[in-house]
């Protein structure tokens, strides 16, 4: 889910309008943070060779963090057909690990 980006609401409180304005650039860069949209990815299944993984994320992935892999495999990034869908992972065993996409 998208998180929208604050916009103060103009009143007639001054107080609360300086307020409002006070933490619009800072919540703001907080919504902005990729990490907002992370989606985590339990024991995934990892054969030798490329592997094709759906994420979810219904846009691009930025990136991606492996963690609680099940063997010693190198896991690197592939060219995905449609990274809006799909992580290329190039594995060097299998294995099953966590994938954290955002």
């Amino acid at each position: 889910m998208a998180l929208k980006q604050f916009s103060p609401i103009k009143t007639t409180d001054q107080d609360l309008n300086l307020i409002q304005e006070a933490i619009r650039e800072p919540l703001n860069t907080l919504i902005k943070n990729p990490l907002n949209g992370v989606k985590w990815m339990a024991n995934i299944s990892l054969k030798a060779g490329n592997n094709l993984v759906v994420h979810g994320l219904g846009r691009n992935y930025l990136s991606f963090w492996i963690g609680n892999q099940t063997a010693a495999s190198s896991i690197t990034a592939g060219t995905s057909p449609d990274p809006s869908k799909y992580l290329m992972l190039g594995a060097t065993a299998s294995c099953k690990a966590d994938i954290f996409v955002f």
